[in-house]
């Protein structure tokens, strides 16, 4: 019986004309290929410089077997892949925040982003451990002590304010760290709120008018106006009430 060679499966992969075979790994071997080049053109790869060290490890590396830089590269693709989007920004900010080229202005933000972010990521059991620590696992999250005003008040004063409202104080430093506020900020707004809520105490009154806008005041370059209306209608509702 005749054979129609055209037709035996020799097992081989047809290739369609004006396309060439590829093998596994072909286009990260032509991206490596085409990275040293352009690293051989980098002034810095050949004299000292900013970027040297980078470009001469990377090179080391690219210098190393084909075979296994492109499943290195292959691998960190894939991981990358699987990244949350709040994963892979938490690692974007990282290194941001570790180049040294950033203004001040522009490295407090990203470490407040960053802080933001790490807090949201807490699992439910690690946030009910939190609330179950107290005042005192509130501020251990930012290294502080009893407020100024309160410990100046004396041992008894002192531990009334522990035992009756400390909870408030609590609740205010978990919602400082799931803004992602610093230690300074959130200390400031802390103390800020203890006093006010002691002159109010004091007088049997809620906050004034003249009250509100004196924190809007203090606080107006480093919190936003939502911010400033989400701590005032706090204060106002389950902390000390409105005049």
């Amino acid at each position: 019986m005749a054979t129609n060679e055209s037709n035996t499966n020799t097992g081989a992969e047809e290739i369609a004309p004006g396309r060439v075979a590829s093998t596994p790994g072909a286009a990260a071997l032509a991206a490596n290929e085409s990275r040293v080049k352009a690293i051989n053109a980098e002034p810095d790869f050949w004299s000292e410089g900013p970027k040297t060290k980078a470009l001469r490890d990377e090179m080391k590396r690219l210098a190393a077997d084909p075979g296994v830089v492109a499943k290195q590269d292959q691998a960190k693709t894939e991981a990358e892949a699987k990244l949350s989007p709040a994963e892979r920004r938490r690692q974007e900010l990282t290194k941001e925040l570790t180049t040294g080229k950033l203004t001040d202005a522009e490295r407090a933000a990203k470490s407040e982003e960053l802080r933001r972010l790490l807090a949201a990521s807490d699992t439910k059991e690690e946030r009910e451990a939190l609330v179950a620590e107290g005042v005192t696992g509130a501020r251990a999250l930012f290294g502080l002590e009893a407020p100024r005003d309160v410990t100046a008040l004396g041992k008894d004063a002192a531990a009334a304010y522990e035992e009756g409202f400390a909870d408030h104080e609590a609740d205010l430093l978990r919602h400082a760290r799931a803004e992602g506020w610093d230690k300074k900020l959130a200390g400031d707004i802390r103390e800020h709120g203890v006093r006010l809520g002691m002159e109010i105490a004091a007088r049997g009154t809620g906050m004034t008018a003249g009250e509100e806008q004196a924190f809007r005041d203090a606080f107006k370059d480093r919190l936003s106006k939502a911010q400033q209306d989400q701590l005032v209608g706090w204060f106002k509702k389950d902390v000390i009430g409105a005049a």
